[in-house]
């Protein structure tokens, strides 16, 4: 079956009989004429992300310091390297490389924020 998914993205999928395509059909035609949500940005680098983010901490009642900290970590390590970035294309193993290399450079664990066993390999 191909078929335009609600993103407009081509997407093509292989059922058994052709009453299942005709099913997933209907239900694919269903989800591609419903609108996104309005706020949904396809094309948001991580630097306009991280702005709103940490604008909605702010907005949580976080300790002034754990606030520093966030923008701290983002403006020294994370947005010089992956800012430019559109979030939606970044990926788990681009992401764990850029955490090695920290590593490698000298950070500690703490500030890398270091996965170990939290994270599932990618």
């Amino acid at each position: 079956m191909d078929f335009v998914d609600a993103r407009k993205k081509r997407r093509r999928l292989s059922v058994p009989t052709r009453e299942a395509a005709e099913a997933l059909r209907a239900a694919r035609v269903t989800e591609a004429r419903q609108a996104l949500p309005q706020d949904v940005d396809l094309e948001v680098t991580l630097s306009d992300y991280a702005t709103r983010w940490v604008k909605d901490q702010a907005g949580q009642g976080l300790a002034l310091a754990t606030l520093a900290n966030y923008e701290q970590m983002l403006r020294l390590y994370i947005l010089p390297i992956l800012g430019s970035h559109k979030v939606r294309a970044l990926h788990r193993r681009q992401i764990r490389s850029w955490l090695a290399s920290k590593r490698e450079g000298g950070l500690s664990k703490n500030t890398v924020g270091s996965c170990g066993q939290r994270c599932p390999p990618s």
